[in-house]
């Protein structure tokens, strides 16, 4: 049987990864061989507290509604109100700083388009307002201490004499508030544009220290959370996330006030983004930004809801991308108040809401580059070592997150630590995205789109295969014995619907160039159809596809052990693996053994041996069996009736100690190397089942892990081998086998 060496294959991050640091090699040998090299990765974009914005997408787009979402991500939370009613003068009111830092300008031009423009200011008469004409342009200025205004004529020249403020807007009644929008003809807001449109009033105010003023946006909360949410949340996601996002900008807005401040919020990520309401333009006059209007149902659907703890409005942080886990506030900011609602909680389906930071990199730097620019970032270079041989990381938080990172070399050691620190490692490094990364990560991950497709991924080891071995996707039992049949045709598993076989699957069979294809399963779990779009491929026909099933799981068992005594003849290794046949479990983790050893896997009862399980022992000729659970799954009575000589070989307390058992034995004694490990599922299995042949093709053990952790089994099997293990890979996508588990994964080499 051929085998591949393992870097012969490499899918996925790893491959590029190893490309990128092999070809930094090839491009400047010098280089390459005179420093340390250091290969950046990770997950997320953001500080990682609270509302994951593309998370809130993903689960709006799987049903959830908007107050399920928010107290998912603000754990132990309800959704209340502010007890005003939109419009009314009650509502509450939010004062936006127009620059990025709230810096002051030297001059400010305004004007409106729709109604007269009216100035307030202090220290004026009751009544007297100075009112510019629509469409003329006023511009406010300091000059000898005092606030002055001119329109663009000049002719309205006003100071306001011995007043610290001004404040405009455009008056029209048949607005809520009776006002409309005010035109800022100079660059402001979070992108720094001109001729922005801005709702409520424009206040500003004079500097103490300089001939200057401030802008401030003096807005009611609705119309700000309608201007908010646009630029936080794609108006084109599902209307429930827009109601989430909408409820928690609202919350943020609300718990940001400082009244003794003369501003609540800035107009960028600093606070939340807010570029008012449109632009002006020559060609169209007053127009909403693109798309802006499409959230205004969301808005409206949820006017004055806020998120409450208890009785009180919490400030609700959030942020793009998580990576698959929020992270608790403490471990990210180490001086603020852990709370409930500020706890790290799973992301199980962002990945499919689309962001392109759930997972990036690799950025590959030098030990010079990484110290300039950590320098640049703000790290003094006397916390530094002149030359940096080594970057490890200490500690992370619950989702992986770094807290502390070391770093090594000619000087000493230097450990950098909290949000400060980390916060410039990120811009350092990790291209300002997160401090969800690794350095020189030995995990990979082999997943497509879903159970068919990444099976597909395992099977594009095979350079081409002559048979495929086919199972249902969703209804595997039949398949509990079919590794060992696959791995003495050198071939891959592939998985179908039952009615159906995946157009993608189809698709790799024609690539592998099969004749023939073995169907593990009846009528009913593989049905006509699936069987006749294999027998439509031209290179395989209807002689091609051959069925193998029995009455259950038991006889197909059997049917699959005389199939593969028949494939292996006199070769055949005269032993059997045992496993249980009512706990899938253990049979997936003995999967690549017995596909590498070609060896029949019979399946017991915890009551008893099956009859067809008895023949299946006689019909491949075994001599001894290796028997995989514990004795509750297979008591001893149970392996002394098979009537040939048994070991158990592997018996844990669960099937996660079962596997790391199971792993050490067949290193130990089946050929198998620590220098590769693959982690699957331990709950969802069935990528383990199709995972079985590059495993086995790899020479690795199969080690398993829940959806959000590594138990302690399988990372202390890491940990005790770690100066052996060169690549371990993640066999199935980010909702078998969440992101965290890569983390586990790496802890437990750092």
């Amino acid at each position: 049987m051929s085998r591949l060496h393992r870097l012969a294959t490499l899918p996925g991050a790893l491959s590029a990864i190893f490309a990128i640091t092999l070809l930094a090699g090839l491009l400047s040998p010098g280089l390459a061989s005179a420093e340390t090299m250091f290969t950046i990765t990770g997950h997320g974009y953001g500080h990682g507290i609270g509302m994951s914005q593309y998370g809130a997408c993903s689960l709006a787009a799987r049903g959830w509604s908007y107050s399920d979402i928010l107290c998912h991500y603000y754990q132990g939370t309800t959704v209340g109100s502010l007890g005003y009613t939109a419009g009314s003068n009650a509502e509450t009111v939010m004062r936006v700083a127009l620059e990025k830092s709230d810096v002051s300008d030297a001059w400010w031009t305004v004007r409106a388009n729709e109604g007269e423009l009216w100035i307030s200011w202090d220290g004026m008469r009751e009544g007297q307002y100075l009112k510019i004409p629509c469409g003329l342009s006023y511009t406010f200025f300091v000059e000898n201490g005092q606030i002055n205004g001119r329109d663009q004529n000049r002719d309205r020249w006003q100071v306001f004499t011995g007043a610290s403020w001004v404040q405009v807007w455009e008056r029209d009644t048949s607005q809520p508030h009776g006002s409309g929008l005010v035109q800022v003809i100079d660059p402001s807001g979070p992108f720094s544009r001109s001729n922005i449109l801005y709702p409520g009033s424009i206040r500003f105010d004079r500097s103490t220290v300089s001939a200057s003023l401030y802008a401030r946006n003096y807005v009611y909360m609705e119309d700000y959370v309608r201007c908010v949410v646009p630029r936080e949340s794609p108006a084109s996601w599902p209307v429930e996330s827009l109601k989430a996002q909408a409820v928690a900008a609202r919350s943020y807005a609300y718990i940001s006030r400082k009244p003794s401040s003369s501003y609540d919020v800035y107009c960028t990520t600093s606070s939340q983004v807010y570029n008012g309401w449109g632009a002006w333009t020559a060609a169209g006059g007053n127009e909403r930004h693109s798309d802006d209007s499409d959230v205004d149902p969301a808005v409206a659907a949820t006017s004055a809801q806020v998120v409450k703890h208890g009785s009180s409005v919490i400030q609700t942080f959030f942020f793009s991308t998580s990576g698959g886990y929020t992270e608790s506030i403490s471990n990210v900011w180490p001086g603020a108040t852990q709370q409930p609602y500020y706890t790290a909680v799973p992301d199980p389906w962002e990945h499919e809401a689309g962001s392109s930071r759930h997972s990036w990199g690799p950025y590959v730097y030098s030990a010079t580059q990484v110290r300039d620019k950590l320098i640049a970032a703000g790290i003094p270079s006397t916390r530094l070592p002149t030359i940096i041989t080594q970057m490890k990381v200490l500690k992370r938080g619950i989702s992986g997150r770094v807290m502390e990172l070391q770093i090594v070399g000619l000087g000493g050691s230097y450990t950098l630590s909290g949000s400060t620190d980390m916060n410039r490692v990120r811009n350092a490094l990790c291209m300002s995205k997160d401090t969800w990364f690794y350095v020189d990560a030995i995990t990979g991950r082999v997943s497509g789109d879903s159970r068919y497709e990444t099976a597909v991924e395992f099977s594009q080891s095979f350079s081409s295969s002559s048979s495929v071995v086919i199972a249902n996707g969703a209804r595997y039992a039949d398949a509990l014995t079919a590794s060992g049949l696959a791995g003495a045709l050198d071939a891959p598993i592939l998985l179908t619907r039952t009615d159906a076989v995946p157009d993608e699957v189809l698709a790799e069979i024609k690539r592998l160039g099969a004749t023939r294809v073995y169907v593990v399963g009846g009528p009913t779990v593989v049905g006509a159809g699936a069987i006749a779009d294999l027998a439509g491929l031209p290179s395989v026909g209807s002689a091609g596809v051959e069925r193998i099933y029995g009455s259950d799981r038991y006889e197909t068992g059997l049917r699959i052990a005389e199939r593969i005594k028949q494939i292996k003849g006199a070769s055949y290794s005269g032993t059997a693996i045992v496993v249980s046949g009512e706990r899938l479990a253990d049979a997936m983790a003995a999967a690549p053994w017995a596909y590498r050893a070609d060896t029949a896997v019979i399946l017991v009862r915890a009551d008893g041996v099956p009859s067809f399980s008895k023949e299946a022992v006689t019909a491949v000729g075994a001599t001894w069996a290796q028997v995989v659970g514990g004795t509750s799954v297979i008591p001893d009575a149970v392996k002394a009736s098979l009537g040939v000589t048994c070991k158990r070989v592997a018996g844990g307390a669960d099937r996660y100690e079962t596997a790391s058992q199971l792993a050490e034995y067949i290193v130990s004694f089946a050929g198998f190397k620590w220098d590769t490990v693959h982690v699957a599922s331990g709950e969802s299995l069935v990528d383990a089942l199709a995972g079985s042949s590059f495993a086995a093709r790899n020479s690795g053990p199969m080690l398993f892990a829940r959806q959000y952790s590594l138990p302690s089994t399988s990372s202390g099997q890491l940990t005790a081998h770690k100066t052996a293990v060169d690549a371990v890979w993640m066999l199935g996508g980010p909702t078998a086998l969440n992101n965290v588990v890569e983390a586990d994964i790496e802890r437990s080499r750092e």
